[in-house]
Formats: C-alpha cells, sequence, structure tokens
C-alpha cells in the first residue's frame, strides 16, 4: 500500500494532527483514529522510502512548550514510538532519510537558549 499523491502536514482538528492528501480525485482527509500525536509546529519530519513511513519528532506546541516525542506514520495510523530513554525536546531540526534510517541535526532547544 504505496502512499501517493501530495500529503500536506500539518493540519490541527481539535488539537489532533490531521493529514491531507492530494490525488487525482481530489482531497482526502486522513484523520487520527486511535493514537494521535498532539498538535504541533515547527518539528522534524521525514520520509523512509524503504518502509513507506514518515517519522515526526519533536516541534513545540500552541503554548510554545517543547516536545521531545517521536512519532511514526504509515500512511494509514500514527504510532508512538518515543523511547524510554528521553529524546532531546527541540524544535526546527532537521531529519532526512540516510541508508536505511532517519538522521536527524540542528534544531534549537530551550537548554541552549535560543527560542
Amino acid at each position: 500500500n504505496p502512499i501517493t499523491g501530495i500529503l500536506v502536514f500539518p493540519a490541527e482538528e481539535s488539537g489532533k494532527m490531521v493529514v491531507w492528501q492530494w490525488n487525482k480525485e481530489g482531497w482526502k482527509k486522513r484523520a487520527c483514529e486511535n493514537a494521535c500525536p498532539p498538535a504541533r509546529s515547527r518539528y522534524a519530519f521525514a520520509f523512509d522510502a524503504g518502509t513507506q513511513t514518515f517519522y515526526m519528532h519533536g516541534g513545540r506546541t500552541a503554548n510554545r512548550d517543547f516536545l521531545n516525542d517521536l512519532w511514526e506514520w504509515n500512511g494509514e495510523t500514527w504510532k508512538d514510538m518515543t523511547p524510554s530513554s528521553p529524546l532531546s525536546k527541540k524544535a526546527s531540526a532537521r531529519m532526512i532519510s540516510f541508508e536505511g534510517g532517519i538522521l536527524e541535526y540542528g534544531g534549537v532547544t530551550l537548554e541552549n537558549g535560543k527560542t
């Protein structure tokens, strides 16, 4: 079930992430039904073509709080992949698919004084 068309991230409804997908028939809302990432901005995001999976880390809430969660989206459902060892709370980082994995770099944190 490959992901095709154009995807638009993020849209927000009731504090949850919503994905819109464009294909030849028009726009389709890919609403989150179960486990859903909280709405955010300035998050890191990458697509792993090998697994046809998107990954999203961190960002900031509407209240400007930093997030340190990690989410996976397979085109149908979101899955919380946050490890038991906390990830860095950061925003505005970049993620790329790299040699069968995901590489994240850069970003700002509350600890380094850049908000």
